[in-house]
């Protein structure tokens, strides 16, 4: 014989009672979990950067900066300055990204930037890839015509908090989701008969009548 249980508004009025708390707890463990996780595996970088100014206000040239920071010319200067500096026996010191970055939408003013995962060293890179590109632009380009604005600034955390949240909130959401299928399942399974009416409430099992202990 198949005996369906239904889900009744004192049933989850119990269930809630009984599991709340629980629940929540559980979600905050796990979302403390997830943001752990989130800041021992997210590798932290750093940016520098310094400004340049297009001198004679030809700001279309400035993608052409961008190419010439990408080529193979400019990644062996720069290595090789690298390889000759306090940081040649760094094991991650060609892991870095430069990039060109206008300053606005046809402005002639643009920064040169660097992005590695140490601070020192990001900001060296920086004056590196400054005085190699001041020095090898117009070899690269005979009309550039650029005028350094501002020396290289001190690298500065990128801020991917972003990433570690999201982590948090999936380790919040499973451990929500998993106390919430084992409450359920106690519930139903292992529950204790707590009052009178918990028979009633939780599989709709009429009460018949009680029996005093002496």
């Amino acid at each position: 014989m198949d005996y369906t249980i239904k889900i009744t508004r004192k049933m989850v009025k119990r269930f809630l009672k009984r599991y709340t708390v629980w629940i929540i707890l559980s979600g905050l463990v796990g979302g403390g979990i997830g943001l752990f996780v989130g800041n021992r595996t997210q590798n932290v970088t750093y940016t520098s950067s310094s400004m340049f100014v297009q001198s004679d206000n030809n700001y279309a040239i400035i993608s052409s900066y961008q190419k010439f920071v990408l080529t193979g010319k400019f990644k062996s200067l720069m290595k090789a300055k690298i390889d000759k500096s306090f940081w040649q026996g760094n094991a991650k010191r060609y892991n870095y990204s430069i990039g060109v970055v206008p300053r606005g939408e046809n402005s002639p003013f643009f920064s040169m930037t660097v992005q590695a995962t140490n601070k020192k060293y990001t900001k060296y890179l920086t004056g590196v890839a400054t005085k190699v590109f001041e020095k090898n632009i117009r070899k690269y380009l005979s009309n550039a015509n650029t005028s350094l604005v501002t020396s290289p600034g001190r690298g500065v955390r990128v801020n991917n908090s972003g990433q570690i949240m999201k982590l948090g909130l999936v380790g919040f959401i499973i451990g929500v989701i998993i106390t919430f299928i084992v409450a359920c399942f106690s519930f139903i399974r292992f529950g204790h008969v707590t009052d009178d009416q918990y028979l009633a409430d939780v599989y709709q099992i009429k009460l018949l009548g009680t029996l005093d202990s002496e």
